[in-house]
């Protein structure tokens, strides 16, 4: 079969479906791995083209296009699931072959019953929820080739994903590890203020968790795994976990609404546990035994003394806090409009105002992106005033470097704002920092946040120039990029 080959997109407004997803059954397909053979379903569809101003009923998937996990029980497993992970599968649509990744191929083994009643698979109905059959997919729906189509659809990803019914987060296949950490996070999710108040004078690990819910087994390193997938760290997920009208967590064939994620996330961070289960597990890597016993050994390096297995995480050094960012996605969320996401714990602040281009260009920068100008492109569709801004178009193309993108959006925010608070936010002396920014740039893709205050925050800055006088921001850019205050 040839491969697939797109048509143009009518007009900005015109999205693809992906329909009529089903299994041949009368056709065995394989890919080649390691050197073997591996059988695999021929998967067959259609892309279908709409338009949002019609209003159409779909589904849209939200997942990550490389590894879903970010801890692995060794090294041996990690290269082998990197390896597999950097397959690509093929998929029969219209008569022709697309190529995609292996985590988006797994997830389609699992939809292939969207409209089958009564089935086992993942799209049974669910919590009330019944599906169209019709899924918009970034890898699939949109030309990866054509960097002009790509900057238009980027451009109405907002709509794309507020307009969904469902709004599904595909976090990979579930086994026996990630069953125990939903069942751990399920009853975290659902603790009391007087539980939470126990909690912060209770180890979670060697603690006695009595009446809390854990009598069968504690939580341990495979509720860390868990938020340490590699989901909660994309860029992406932001707007379209705040812009989702309903989300739901697939697991496998496991699906949970978002909200009690964000509940055990919340729940976690102020009993404190998250720092022990972190701590303990970057011990793990360290030595072979968990913090605690390190301690109580006195943080000798135990690898070669006791049998412990240590979970293996590559880039456990790297200052993503998951935890941390869901607890921030909780925060604005109600200012956008909140999801209808049946959970045990809502955010009951009134009167939120929503983050600014500023806050999330800097708040955020922590997240994730396999392209460094989606740093700032990502975050595009939450448009805090409404509006989109028309001097940060989201483009692919060659000539739209990565220090353009990031020189852009910093001038933007100073215009906009008429202060020089990001100034804030530049990196000092950082040997990861581009070497092609003009020097009053930020970084954005170096991923750390880097503030000494804002001046607007006048309960937190022990500092102001003008006193307690009015004061005006001139600021001049020159075609160098030079910057005149």
């Amino acid at each position: 079969m040839s491969r697939y080959e797109y048509r143009a997109l009518p007009s900005t407004s015109n999205i693809r479906l992906l329909t009529n997803l089903h299994i041949d059954e009368t056709a065995d397909w394989s890919v080649v791995f390691e050197g073997e053979e591996q059988p695999i379903p021929k998967l067959v569809g259609s892309l279908e083209l709409v338009d949002l101003r019609d209003q159409p009923r779909y589904e849209c998937l939200s997942y990550t296009w490389g590894p879903p996990d970010r801890v692995y029980r060794s090294k041996e497993q990690y290269h082998y699931t990197t390896k597999w992970y950097a397959q690509e599968f093929p998929i029969a649509i219209d008569g022709a072959v697309l190529w995609v990744g292996a985590n988006l191929f797994t997830f389609l083994q699992h939809a292939v019953d969207f409209e089958s009643d009564g089935s086992d698979g993942l799209f049974k109905k669910t919590a009330g929820v019944t599906y169209s059959g019709h899924l918009w997919i970034d890898a699939m729906c949109i030309n990866q080739q054509d960097d002009v189509e790509k900057g238009q659809q980027v451009k109405i990803m907002d709509q794309i994903y507020s307009n969904a019914s469902v709004v599904l987060a595909w976090l990979g296949l579930s086994g026996e590890s990630t069953r125990r950490a939903l069942e751990h996070l399920f009853i975290i999710a659902q603790l009391d203020e007087a539980a939470i108040e126990r909690a912060k004078t209770t180890p979670l690990i060697h603690g006695d968790l009595n009446g809390f819910g854990f009598e069968d087994s504690k939580p341990g390193s495979e509720l860390y795994a868990f938020f340490k997938s590699a989901y909660f760290r994309r860029a992406w997920i932001l707007q379209e976990v705040v812009l989702a009208k309903r989300l739901l967590m697939c697991c496998g064939t496991v699906m949970l609404p978002f909200g009690y994620i964000l509940a055990a996330a919340v729940n976690l961070y102020h009993t404190g546990w998250w720092l022990e289960l972190a701590a303990d597990s970057v011990s793990r890597y360290k030595t072979g035994v968990g913090s605690a016993l390190a301690k109580l050994m006195g943080g000798r390096d135990m690898r070669g003394i006791m049998p412990f297995e240590s979970d293996y995480e590559p880039d456990y050094e790297r200052w993503c806090d998951p935890v941390y960012m869901l607890t921030e996605i909780g925060r604005i969320r109600p200012s956008f409009g909140g999801l209808e996401d049946q959970s045990p714990f809502q955010f009951t602040e009134s009167g939120l105002e929503r983050p600014d281009y500023k806050d999330i260009f800097t708040r955020y920068r922590v997240l994730e992106s396999g392209d460094a100008r989606d740093k700032i492109f990502a975050f595009l569709g939450l448009r805090p005033d409404g509006l989109f801004p028309e001097a940060l178009q989201p483009t692919y193309t060659g000539d739209q470097t990565v220090g353009a993108v990031y020189t852009a959006a910093t001038r933007y925010l100073i215009e906009i704002d008429l202060n020089l608070d990001v100034l804030c936010h530049r990196e000092s002396r950082n040997p990861l920092r581009s070497k092609d920014l003009p020097s009053w740039v930020p970084d954005y893709e170096v991923n750390y946040i880097y503030s000494i205050g804002d001046s607007v925050a006048t309960t937190l800055a022990p500092w102001s120039a003008a006193g307690d006088r009015s004061y005006r921001t001139d600021v001049a850019f020159s075609e160098s990029n030079s910057l005149s205050v």
